[in-house]
């Protein structure tokens, strides 16, 4: 019965990792093929929210593959794998952060 309990873990990471891939990539086609609307300082504001806007679908469902990855055992490859999506989604926001801080430095 833990065998199949097991499965049924590891069928549920593999979805949500899916489904993470699916709209981390979806993330940067929406910014690459969406035309740039507005005027003046607002134009292409629109592809900076949608990128930002899929960028949170995929950090749910990363917070999510990480809480299901915890179920494994600790320093195992798939733990390691279901801890990625999180990463990458913290060295997002370090770097949009890191973007906002040095704006501020260079005029504050």
């Amino acid at each position: 019965m833990e065998e199949q309990k097991n499965q049924a873990t590891l069928l549920l990471l593999m979805a949500m990792l899916a489904l993470w891939v699916a709209a981390w990539g979806y993330s940067f086609v929406f910014v690459f093929f969406t035309d740039a609307q507005g005027d003046g300082f607002t134009r292409g504001l629109n592809r900076i929210t949608g990128f930002l806007g899929w960028q949170g679908v995929a950090g749910m469902f990363a917070f999510a593959c990480w809480g299901v990855g915890r179920g494994f055992p600790a320093k195992s490859g798939i733990r390691r794998i279901s801890s990625l999506p999180l990463g990458l989604v913290l060295a997002l926001g370090v770097v949009v952060l890191g973007m906002v801080f040095w704006s501020w430095l260079r005029h504050p």
